[in-house]
């Protein structure tokens, strides 16, 4: 399920409905495409790790962390129940340090979900199925299109999540 659908961009942009299917193969394109270029996956998942404590802290894979649902101490078998999260640079950290060294299995949530969603994500959306579209549009009328190339303003707001993701 989409986080960001057709109908809200439907709704923005107050597209015709003659022009629907084309529209929501070219919404899909976009949104797959900001999806891919941030290396994000924008719907909430559950996440599955072992990792090993380090100074009281476990660095988690997956940012935007939305529940952590379970922490087991795999050395122990017991469940860890003395921690904060820092959401976000995905960080574990634990109120004592008798875990130090210890691997943890962790399940957690992580994602966005649609209260959560950034709007520079969906104005980047947007901007790229508006470009997409006068560009199959372009095509349509035979016109010379140079290569596609992404925008810089779509482009920094994509790039703040890369990095987040790395």
């Amino acid at each position: 399920m989409k986080l960001f659908t057709f109908e809200q961009l439907s709704q923005i942009l107050e597209l015709r409905d003659t022009d629907r299917m084309i529209d929501e193969m070219i919404f899909d394109s976009a949104y797959a495409f900001i999806e891919k270029y941030t290396g994000l996956c924008f719907e909430e998942k559950n996440y599955q790790e072992l990792q090993t404590v380090r100074d009281s802290k476990v660095f988690l894979k997956q940012p935007f962390i939305t529940e952590v649902a379970d922490i087991t101490d795999m050395n122990t078998k017991v469940k860890v129940d003395y921690c904060v999260v820092d959401h976000k640079p995905s960080v574990i950290h634990l109120l004592t340090s008798k875990c130090d060294a210890h691997v943890l299995f962790i399940n957690y949530n992580a994602g966005f979900t649609a209260e959560t969603f950034p709007a520079e994500l969906k104005e980047a959306i947007i901007k790229l199925f508006i470009i997409k579209k006068n560009d199959f549009l372009n095509k349509l009328g035979n016109q010379e299109n140079e290569d596609f190339v992404l925008p810089d303003d779509i482009k920094s707001v994509c790039n703040i999540y890369r990095r987040k993701s790395l």
